[in-house]
């Protein structure tokens, strides 16, 4: 069975408002950093390791800024800024060949995920799907099994993707934001198997004429288990809703709470 791969990306910003990025060793472009994310480990802390492992820097994450889903490889970025906080600017290491900070109108040619940086210089959340054609996936692919072979070779084998529990919650609130919509008694549940977007998959199922946007994350270290929580809003009456202090599971009403709570940050609740 298929399931999603999770990574994350880091937009380091600094107090001059450049951002960081390293020039790939496997594929010679200029990205932001990141990777995969290791079993038993917080999102927000694999992104602050992956930026002191790749580029020397001790980092503070700022906030998410989205989820990224690439299409065609079950595989789901989450992004996020950070500013840094100590540490010394490796000018290479074993995954990249060089760390730089760059203005935002100063960025390299060779730049891969330029979409991530122009989203960095927002204050918005994205929930995003990266479309590649099928002659692009198996290029990328030939890529990372040659990288894979040099790694082996040099004695640094990579790990393989954890096979997280990834779970869609979706919770569609009335008007007033005083009730939400139950399926037998509970929030809209579905676990992803990386076939695609995670708002995409609750939108599906459920409610496909909604528009989502991604409020919250409980992460469960020990199962490896991440639920998304997503939130829309129905001025309607075509739905039965339950008043939130009617929700018989705990952990049900404590993610609409956490969401009603929520502003313009994403909510973080671990177990």
């Amino acid at each position: 069975m298929s399931f999603m791969r999770l990574g994350t990306r880091i937009a380091v910003i600094n107090d001059t408002n450049e951002i960081l990025l390293s020039k790939r060793g496997d594929f010679g472009v200029w990205a932001l950093p990141g990777g995969r994310v290791d079993s038993g480990e917080l999102l927000h802390e694999s992104a602050i390791r992956e930026v002191r492992e790749e580029t020397g820097l001790e980092v503070e994450i700022v906030r998410p800024i989205g989820l990224y889903f690439q299409e065609g490889r079950s595989r789901m970025n989450v992004l996020y800024q950070a500013k840094p906080i100590g540490g010394e600017l490796f000018k290479r290491s074993d995954e990249t060949l060089d760390n730089r900070f760059f203005a935002p109108d100063q960025l390299p040619e060779d730049l891969f995920g330029q979409f991530y940086i122009d989203h960095a210089f927002t204050q918005e959340t994205y929930v995003y799907t990266i479309k590649t054609s099928f002659l692009e996936l198996l290029k990328l692919d030939l890529k990372l099994r040659w990288r894979w072979l040099q790694n082996l070779f040099a004695g640094r084998p990579e790990p393989q993707f954890v096979q997280f529990k990834v779970y869609a919650v979706g919770m569609v609130f009335d008007a007033g934001r005083k009730s939400v919509v139950m399926i037998d008694g509970e929030l809209p549940r579905l676990e992803s198997h990386g076939k695609e977007n995670l708002s995409e998959l609750i939108a599906t199922k459920f409610h496909p004429d909604k528009k989502w946007k991604w409020v919250g994350l409980w992460q469960n270290t020990s199962t490896n288990t991440l639920e998304f929580v997503f939130e829309s809003v129905d001025n309607s009456t075509s739905h039965t809703f339950a008043p939130l202090d009617a929700i018989s599971s705990e952990r049900d009403r404590k993610i609409a709470q956490l969401s009603l709570r929520q502003s313009s940050e994403i909510w973080l609740e671990i177990e």
